[in-house]
């Protein structure tokens, strides 16, 4: 009788210890989906976010690119990409103890393409798909006492894994009108997504959508005979599954301008360079983002 009960309490310390390391790998591949989508994504500035209920800190810098492939009809080709590079650190860490130290640094790289439906002269549907790559390094230092075997499924998780794949599936739509020499647009997308962390058998899903609405100005002046304007713009910004619950919230807002001066007369391939300034805010980011862009 009492093997047996030794058997059936060795059983359930076995479970415990498998579930509680699922339940590690899970938040730690959420980690990973999270610094993956704040370096690649557009629902994301570039700059530094912090997180105001988890004493998180990530940086984050990604240029992308897109080309319109030209067509005789109202369907045409696109490819986009991106490249950037992130630096995450928390003291709460979502696979461990409050107090902890944890950093996550990420090279992204994003490649995918689709089809664009030309609704009529001011508006497009487009459906695409992207992957996703991230290449990280982290590290994890104990600053709490812990289970040594809980300390070893962090530890091995923090080693073990040191890249990831994001498959990407979006829907968009575009809309572009004149009113009295303003040009006014809307711009949305619902975009899902499901990481991959090499090693690891758990995995991430994710939505992201947004909803941006802005005008830039008629021409307001020349600078070295180059014109310039000026656009404002206001973007709400969507979040859910697992970045919501990662992230502690559902909705963050954007509000911010930009000063375009376009230069495709003295730089072909460059169409305009601009300095942009926004403020981010949610029930759990604060961030303020300047920044030189140039746009193809």
């Amino acid at each position: 009788m009492l093997n047996r009960y030794k058997i059936f309490f060795v059983s359930l310390s076995t479970i415990t210890t498998i579930i509680q390391a699922n339940n590690m790998e899970s938040l730690f591949v959420q980690d990973i989906s999270k610094s993956t989508l704040m370096t690649s994504q557009k629902s994301f500035e570039s700059g530094t976010h912090e997180l105001k209920n988890k004493d998180d800190e990530i940086q984050t810098l990604f240029v992308a690119f897109g080309y319109n492939f030209e067509s005789n009809t109202n369907y045409n080709f696109f490819v986009n990409a991106s490249v950037g590079l992130s630096s995450y650190n928390t003291n709460n860490p979502s696979a461990g103890l409050v107090g902890d130290n944890a950093d996550i640094d990420s090279m992204v790289a994003e490649l995918g393409g689709g089809l664009r439906y030309k609704i009529n002269p001011e508006s497009y549907l487009s459906i695409g798909a992207s992957l996703i790559y991230s290449d990280f390094k982290t590290n994890y230092i104990h600053n709490n006492d812990m289970k040594k075997d809980d300390k070893k499924i962090i530890d091995n998780l923090y080693t073990n894994s040191s890249d990831a794949l994001t498959y990407k599936t979006a829907l968009s739509y575009d809309y572009n009108k004149t009113i009295n020499n303003h040009n006014a647009y809307l711009k949305s997308s619902l975009a899902y997504y499901n990481t991959e962390v090499d090693n690891l058998s758990e995995t991430s899903s994710s939505v992201l959508s947004y909803l941006k609405i802005g005008v830039y100005s008629p021409e307001l002046l020349k600078i070295l005979n180059l014109p310039f304007k000026t656009e404002v713009y206001l973007q709400e910004t969507l979040l859910g599954g697992d970045i919501s619950d990662n992230m502690d919230m559902d909705n963050f807002t954007t509000v911010g301008m930009a000063f375009h001066l376009y230069t495709n007369t003295i730089v072909p391939l460059v169409d305009n360079v601009y300095f942009d300034a926004n403020y981010v805010t949610g029930d759990n980011i604060d961030a303020v983002h300047l920044g030189v862009s140039m746009s193809f």
